[in-house]
């Protein structure tokens, strides 16, 4: 009975043993687990930081490189307008000088060659012209053929270096001022291919308020393109 008791206080202690080293071996599996599982959401959250870092510093550099090529843009946005306008002013005052400004007649008919000759180099005429004067017939009326050909030729040449300037830059412009500036173009055009001069018109008071209407025409697309300016102007500084 001794023995058989002794054996049962060995089994019960020898259990006991098991639980403790089954203890013992779960503390330390459970103490494994958690420093694992800790280093591994720890290297995880490390790595979900140098990636978040990574994609905020190249938004960053995205939105910088955006925002410098928009600066870009509107730098020389300014600077292509005020060109812009001084071409479309050029064109509005060759056109006046086209239809309204006349030219004075000359009798060159009790001059000699040599009169006539200064005469047209006081009034800077080229070589070609003051050739072709001199030996012309009528010297008054082909000089004034030929000053009327120079305004037509001026107010052509003043509207083609507007048109040029405005393709060559409306990609640095807002549409609606571009559009101004391209229909400033069409109407100088439109008057340089379809109105008559004004020493052409007839001296009626329809003649002369025709006139007056392209000129007026021509000032109302020219204050829109100011408002439109003056308005981008003061957005831009409030920004």
């Amino acid at each position: 009975m001794s023995k058989y008791m002794w054996d049962w206080n060995t089994v019960l202690r020898i259990i006991a043993e098991i639980f403790a080293i089954v203890g013992l071996l779960i503390g330390i599996f459970v103490f494994w687990g958690k420093r694992k599982i800790e280093s591994y959401f720890a290297k995880e959250l490390k790595d979900h930081e140098a990636k978040l870092a990574k994609e905020l510093q190249d938004t960053k550099y995205e939105i910088d490189t955006l925002f410098d090529k928009v600066s870009m843009v509107q730098k020389k946005e300014f600077e292509v307008l005020p060109i812009a306008w001084d071409n479309l002013y050029e064109a509005y005052r060759c056109m006046e000088v086209y239809l309204f400004s006349g030219i004075e007649l000359y009798n060159f008919t009790d001059w000699n060659s040599s009169q006539v000759e200064k005469f047209l180099r006081d009034k800077q005429c080229s070589e070609s012209a003051i050739a072709e004067i001199l030996k012309s017939g009528n010297k008054g009326a082909k000089y004034v053929s030929m000053q009327e050909e120079i305004k037509k030729v001026n107010f052509h040449n003043s509207i083609y270096k507007f048109n040029d300037y405005i393709n060559r830059n409306k990609i640095f412009m807002k549409a609606d001022i571009q559009i101004a500036f391209v229909e400033a173009i069409s109407f100088f055009t439109k008057v340089l291919s379809t109105l008559k001069k004004s020493d052409n018109f007839s001296d009626t008071g329809d003649s002369i308020t025709d006139l007056n209407n392209f000129k007026n025409e021509v000032k109302a697309i020219m204050d829109k393109i100011e408002f439109l300016v003056q308005k981008k102007l003061q957005f831009e500084k409030a920004l």
